[in-house]
């Protein structure tokens, strides 16, 4: 009987990347034991109780097993460290949590994986992944295998294979040492493998995993595509990333291959907390994009994964809709980014570690999102105060896609409380309070009494009159019990929608152009030539409202539908052809015109 005290008989080298199980394999079968179990027990066995040590070879720890490894193979302990899975803890381990070290009989340290942890992010003997082409070259283990994030074979430029192609079931590590198939008998080196020589993206994905695992360093040729945090701090965002992918589970903005040959088989999952390689492909490339030319990928990636998850649940009563780049994104976080905000923004990432992601993040959410004022905007502007200048804050034309109008009446419900801002490229944008807009969102559903109907459009009382009855504006009643009286309010839903479908035929003009007399009326001008013609003022706006007229604003007064001007020539060519049809002089008639259009000019 062997003893563990004695150097094997027959021994061998460590091949290029193989694991210490493959090596225990190739030194059974060089020294004709029966099976891999036997050397195990000479390795674990306690002489003084005649048990086994409580080791385990994938992850060894304890001082005597690399004593007796490394006086059977007469390799050294360095070496022998390397070839085992806690190669990649140091990586693995993400920040918080602190990397746990054990001592060599060198009396070096190392760094370990603590019992249980290493779950989801290593394939473990009984289910592996290899290159067929590979195998055929060489017939060991290859450590690179073992980790989930690693997918592909650089030599061959090629998707590892996770199952027998035959039988469709997991094979073992024993199974790749053996290159056949332990149930269906069937050659592993004639498995199909999928080319991905020709995605630039993958492979320069799958460079930087590979080189962050195996030699723990970045290439040379990503330095300066990736943000410069240790590694471990961009591994653990590439494996949170992939993870939220993973949820998703679908969506066009996930990397894939063009490869016409992918069957069913390479894409179908037999275990759900381990992705197949194709998956792990997919999800890690795709995260790995999100980390090039930071922050810009990332912002990139966050406005693809929210339009991705939202889509399928679009509805204005939670707020949620398809993402428009030009305009503000409404509703809570939690709701717009699920998984990625509540996994990662509020745990994983919540450490002085993951600061440049914090700061990424929460630049894209001020500059994109419709906040909260009472939760997320004030709590992001209090811990954040170079923020709150973005945050508070928008542009005209994201106002008006948020209240569902044009820019020019967002102009004339917020007064002259815009303020001009002017960026780095010296182009000037018109700014208003974020926290009024938002106001006037809310007040969209409240009735307004006549007079404040006047004040807000800037006409006068029979003007909005006429305009509610041809249905541009909608009253309701409303009863008040002190005085037991009701009163005909108008909704300021239907106000802000007659500016929207007005103010879209509007053009600015300056004072200079209007000083020629007779060119030019107002409203008071049109509503006496109408008048002469026994037509009714309000017919003007039900040709502005149907795109058969335009108006004009002088752009150096602050915007009122009082103040508009009107070309006489075209006054006097709408008259001309109201002559040829008298059925349009009444504002009754209007009105059956409007009837089945009302509903669109209010949306």
């Amino acid at each position: 009987m062997q003893n563990a005290s004695q150097p094997l008989i027959s021994r061998t080298r460590i091949l290029q990347d193989e694991s210490l199980l493959s090596l225990l394999i190739r030194l059974t079968t060089l020294n004709s034991y029966e099976s891999p179990t036997v050397l195990s027990g000479i390795i674990l066995e306690d002489p003084n109780t005649l048990n086994y040590l409580r080791d385990d070879l994938e992850f060894p720890l304890k001082s005597i097993t690399y004593e007796r490894l490394t006086t059977l193979t007469q390799l050294d302990i360095d070496s022998l460290y390397k070839t085992t899975l806690h190669r990649f803890a140091a990586i693995l381990t993400p920040p918080p949590y602190t990397i746990a070290y054990f001592r060599l009989p060198t009396g070096t340290t190392a760094p370990y994986f603590p019992k249980g942890y290493f779950y989801n992010q290593l394939h473990l003997q009984r289910a592996v992944q290899f290159c067929p082409k590979c195998l055929k070259e060489e017939a060991y283990y290859r450590l690179r295998w073992a980790p989930v994030a690693i997918s592909v074979c650089l030599q061959h430029e090629c998707l590892l294979v996770d199952r027998c192609q035959v039988c469709n079931q997991a094979v073992s590590l024993q199974s790749v040492m053996k290159a056949r198939c332990d149930r269906c008998q069937a050659d592993l080196t004639r498995v199909r493998t999928v080319s991905i020589g020709n995605d630039e993206l993958g492979l320069l994905a799958q460079k930087i995993i590979q080189s962050w695992l195996m030699e723990q360093v970045t290439p040379k040729f990503a330095i300066s595509l990736l943000p410069s945090e240790p590694i471990v701090v961009l591994y653990s965002f590439l494996k949170d990333l992939q993870y939220c992918i993973a949820r998703l589970g679908y969506g066009s903005f996930i990397h894939k291959l063009k490869e016409k040959l992918l069957s069913s088989v390479a894409q179908q999952r037999l275990d759900e907390h381990i992705p197949t390689p194709y998956e792990s492909y997919r999800f890690y490339t795709t995260a790995c994009k999100s980390l090039l030319c930071w922050p810009e990928g990332f912002h990139e990636f966050l406005f693809n994964y929210r339009n991705n998850l939202v889509v399928e649940y679009a509805s204005s009563e939670d707020g949620r809709g398809t993402n428009k780049k030009t305009g503000l994104i409404k509703g809570p976080l939690l709701s717009n980014l699920g998984d990625l905000y509540a996994r990662c923004i509020r745990r994983e990432w919540n450490y002085p570690e993951f600061k440049f992601v914090q700061e990424a993040f929460n630049s894209h959410i001020a500059d994109n999102y419709w906040l909260d004022l009472s939760g997320c905007y004030a709590k992001l502007c209090k811990k954040h105060p170079e923020l709150a200048d973005r945050c508070s804050c928008v542009s005209i034309a994201d106002a008006a896609d948020f209240l569902e109008t044009s820019p020019s009446a967002v102009e004339f419900l917020l007064g002259g409380e815009q303020r001009v801002y002017q960026n780095s490229t010296k182009d000037a944008a018109k700014l208003v309070s974020k926290k009024k807009v938002i106001s006037l969102r809310a007040n969209q559903a409240r009735l307004l009494p006549l007079g404040r109907a006047v004040r807000q459009l800037g006409l006068n009382e029979n003007i909005i009159k006429d305009l509610a009855r041809v249905g541009l504006l909608t009253t309701e009643y409303r009863s008040y019990a002190s005085n037991q009286l009701s009163f005909e309010e108008y909704t300021a839903e239907s106000i802000a929608a007659l500016l929207k479908n007005v103010t879209l035929h509007i053009k600015d003009i300056s004072l200079q152009e209007v000083s020629e007399e007779g060119v030019w009326l107002n409203l008071i001008g049109v509503r006496r030539l109408l008048s002469a013609k026994k037509l009714n003022v309000v017919t003007i706006f039900l040709q502005l409202v149907q795109g058969n007229l335009w108006a004009y604003h002088p752009k150096e007064q602050h915007f009122r539908l009082g103040d508009l001007l009107f070309k006489l020539a075209d006054i006097e060519s709408l008259v001309d052809s109201w002559k040829q049809d008298d059925k349009l002089k009444g504002p009754r008639k209007m009105s059956e015109i409007l009837e089945t259009q009302v509903d669109t000019l209010k949306g």
